[in-house]
């Protein structure tokens, strides 16, 4: 009560956080162990964290309960990224990414409909004892049905196979024990690895600086399209819409043609085109002008995320995915961060 913004910062502190301290660190766990086992620990952990939400009533449950949400997904991401190889063909890498946008973004309208739904089906409860008991209002049965989401995921991956690793080929002598100095030479092995292959070394950067200028969409889009875009039917949403479409048919073109394009130059040439999509937007001050280039750099932006992935998927061993998947995301997220904070610096310089 009384410091809502500082609650909610916190909570958000503590699911970004972890990240930039132990998700490295993942990496190396995620890669000494059964990939299939970390994913499905994850997995009923993040369900059972879920179910026992609608209970927490203090502030420190909710730092604590997002703690432990990130750190389990910090070992699932990289996990599932690692094992994609080994169950999709090569030559199919591309759609397999395509869809994994899809399904990330896609699912934006369809959870609003069910968050929707759930608020009436709460309204239809009588306010009853067990009803209070068990937690069935809106936020709760919300967090029940995500619980159970993460469990259908679970009982998905349990009943894929593919080619797993010995544990013997896990914990080879050549790369140590669980000792501590292993575990940092792992570590530095997958730094080193991202310096010294040009086409990892490029991927991370030009994923990196391409967070950080569609990042800053997030805290200037909306005060831009008020500000500066002139004419009737100014709105963000359009932008958005827009972005979203762009997008939808780059992911989809890449997917067509992923046997005709040359991966390694097509992603150069895609953040290129975002970047000079986004400053023909940004130096405009027309409807007509910013929507279609905003369009441009969904269209861009799209592939640039397919063929990045794919791209590491193609060039990166088994034994080093985990390391390299989880350095990257910790790269982007401190992107992301870094846009965040000095996008209304620089706009208001």
């Amino acid at each position: 009560d009384g410091s809502g913004g500082t609650a909610i910062a916190l909570v958000l502190a503590a699911r970004i956080a972890p990240g930039f301290f132990l998700a490295t660190a993942a990496g190396v766990i995620v890669d000494r162990l059964d990939r299939k086992r970390v994913m499905l620990f994850c997995d009923v952990g993040r369900a059972l964290v879920f179910f026992a939400l609608p209970f927490v009533d203090s502030l420190l449950g909710l730092i604590l309960a997002s703690f432990v949400l990130e750190i389990l997904t910090m070992l699932w991401s990289p996990a599932k990224e690692a094992v994609v190889p080994n169950i999709v063909p090569k030559e199919k890498l591309t759609t397999a990414n395509s869809l994994n946008v899809a399904a990330a973004y896609g699912m934006f309208p369809v959870a609003a409909g069910i968050a929707a739904l759930l608020a009436k089906l709460s309204e239809g409860f009588a306010d009853e004892g067990w009803v209070n008991t068990w937690q069935f209002n809106e936020e709760g049965l919300a967090f029940y049905v995500n619980g159970l989401s993460f469990l259908a995921t679970a009982a998905i991956i349990g009943r894929i196979h593919w080619a797993r690793r010995t544990r013997e080929e896990r914990l080879g002598t050549e790369r140590g024990s669980w000792d501590l100095g292993g575990a940092f030479r792992e570590l530095r092995e997958g730094w080193e690895f991202i310096a010294v292959n040009p086409i990892v070394r490029a991927v991370n950067i030009g994923l990196a600086t391409g967070v950080i200028g569609g990042g800053m969409l997030v805290p200037l889009g909306a005060i831009f399209v008020d500000e500066v875009i002139a004419g009737e039917g100014a709105d963000f949403n359009l932008i958005l819409f827009a972005l979203g479409t762009g997008m939808a048919v780059g992911v989809l073109t890449a997917s067509v043609l992923q046997t005709r394009i040359n991966r390694t130059r097509v992603f150069p040439l895609a953040l290129v085109v975002a970047g000079a999509g986004l400053l023909v937007a940004g130096s405009a001050s027309i409807l007509s002008i910013v929507v279609p280039m905003i369009a441009v750099v969904g269209f861009a932006a799209g592939p640039i995320y397919v063929l990045g992935f794919t791209l590491l998927h193609e060039n990166v061993d088994d034994e080093l995915r985990g390391r390299i998947f989880a350095s990257l995301l910790v790269l982007v997220r401190f992107c992301v961060l870094i846009a965040l904070a000095i996008a209304p610096i620089l706009s208001e310089l």
